[in-house]
């Protein structure tokens, strides 16, 4: 028999929703529901205490939590094929493949406000008096969440086994060591920085798809699931997140970040995923294009199907972006310092937008509590309040009476 838990409204209604936990999925800032590769084992039979889940890990003996915190992360806009990539990769022995996290990202915005709370007495702070930089601040929560993931993937595995059939896996052999995971959520583009602080040894891979076949795919996004976008929206999504991507590349260097284009992916798939897992270090497996033989969360978009508009200036910034990344010379083995700089302020930057937005959040609902107590005030001082509470009395007497009975 599950606990029972009472919602406290005070403390609720000043979080922000999207940190709320969620009884049905919510729309994403692509407007997806639930992604379609994910359907079948996001929806666990009933919801278990975590107690109840973690104990369901020591039951599965074969799986560890991971020994090491190399996580890869797979960037680039929505519709990229970032799915079928990551599912990709899930086959081989040492690597999970995640659903998309989201979580991960505002980690790293609520860390950094942490380390500000506390540092921000100097040597008067906790942090401040251990002399513990930012760096390290991070690179600590990033072990633990890696042990997080590591523990928690046991349950995903064991979910995943037996809800799918064909070669969508999470574990092909009892003994496959998954001792890294894949997160393909494409809103990290614009966490590369922070992640990587997070991850020190973290891999990033950025897949980079036309922007006019992106937009195709966008605008009928519906049939896999989805949100339709309108033309301009489907161009500055691919702009806003490859253009994250592209200078998590520069900044990066060739040694920590990798572009695959989805064109090479799907033309020859076979010699993309050689590089990429040289890329990462591991050796190849050929389970890895299995996955291909099965389209997911496809839109089914014939050029002819979705026209464009040239003419339009979101469409020509898209454009002038993909020649620009195709056209740039490939980034240094440790990235440019230039662009590094560029990346962490780029990061700073959004890290301070988004506690404007909780705080404006947070805001409006005091505003809409604070409208609820003066209606409910106007509601006791009326007439017919008044007038029936002798009823209502009467009605607590007699609940009362029954109740001793």
């Amino acid at each position: 028999m599950h606990q029972r838990f009472v919602r406290r409204p005070l403390l609720a209604d000043l979080v922000p929703a999207d940190l709320l936990p969620r009884r049905h999925a919510a729309p994403g800032r692509d407007g997806r529901q639930q992604r379609a590769g994910d359907r079948l084992w996001d929806e666990p039979d009933k919801i278990q205490p975590v107690t109840g889940a973690i104990a369901g890990v020591c039951r599965l003996g074969s799986i560890m939590p991971c020994s090491n915190n190399k996580p890869v992360f797979v960037v680039g806009s929505y519709r990229s094929g970032t799915s079928i990539f990551s599912w990709c990769l899930g086959q081989h022995p040492n690597l999970v493949n995640l659903p998309e996290t989201n979580w991960l990202a505002r980690l790293t915005v609520d860390l950094d406000n942490l380390y500000r709370l506390a540092t921000i007495n100097g040597k008067f702070s906790h942090l401040g008096q251990t002399g513990t930089s930012i760096d390290e601040f991070y690179r600590l929560f990033g072990e633990g969440v890696g042990h997080l993931i590591g523990v928690t993937n046991a349950i995903l595995i064991d979910r995943t086994e037996k809800r799918v059939t064909g070669e969508f896996r999470r574990r092909r052999a009892a003994d496959d060591p998954k001792d890294r995971w894949v997160d393909a959520t494409p809103e990290n583009s614009h966490y590369v920085y922070s992640l990587s602080k997070l991850f020190p040894e973290a891999r990033f891979i950025h897949l980079l798809r036309n922007p006019h076949d992106v937009a195709r795919s966008l605008m009928k996004f519906s049939r896999s699931g989805g949100r339709d976008h309108g033309h301009e929206e489907a161009y500055r999504n691919w702009t806003r997140l490859s253009r994250a991507a592209y200078l998590g590349e520069q900044a990066m260097g060739g040694a920590r970040m990798m572009r695959v284009r989805y064109e090479e992916f799907t033309g020859a798939p076979e010699r993309t995923v050689k590089d990429v897992l040289g890329f990462l270090g591991e050796p190849y497996c050929a389970d890895c294009l299995k996955p291909l033989d099965t389209k997911i969360n496809s839109s089914q978009v014939e050029p002819e199907v979705v026209k464009t508009r040239e003419s339009s200036s979101a469409v020509r910034e898209a454009a002038e972006l993909y020649q620009q990344i195709l056209s740039a010379p490939a980034p240094g083995m440790h990235g440019d310092p230039a662009a590094q700089a560029d990346l962490q302020r780029d990061q700073e930057q959004r890290h301070a937008q988004e506690r404007l937005q909780a705080r404006e959040h947070i805001a409006g609902l005091d505003r809409e509590v604070l409208q609820a107590q003066r209606e409910l005030q106007a509601i006791y001082a009326s007439t017919s309040w008044r007038i029936t509470g002798p009823l209502r009395g009467m009605a607590r007497f007699f609940l009362a009476a029954l109740r001793l009975r």
